[in-house]
């Protein structure tokens, strides 16, 4: 399934951007593994970096 950004998410994307902690990366429209359904399901925004010097990462739909 091709990834469908929307305007929406565009604003988002940017708005969470300039929030993100320093080295964090943001991603809008990415496809990742549902951990129950083990299907890939698309989400609107994912934000990935450190926390407390581990791995962390958060999305949103």
């Amino acid at each position: 399934m091709p990834k469908r950004p929307t305007p929406f998410q565009a604003i988002v994307h940017l708005a969470r951007q300039q929030l993100a902690a320093q080295g964090a990366t943001v991603t809008e429209s990415q496809l990742l593994v549902d951990n129950v359904l083990g299907i890939e399901r698309e989400v609107d925004v994912v934000i990935e970096g450190e926390l407390d010097g581990d791995p962390s990462s958060s999305a949103s739909r």
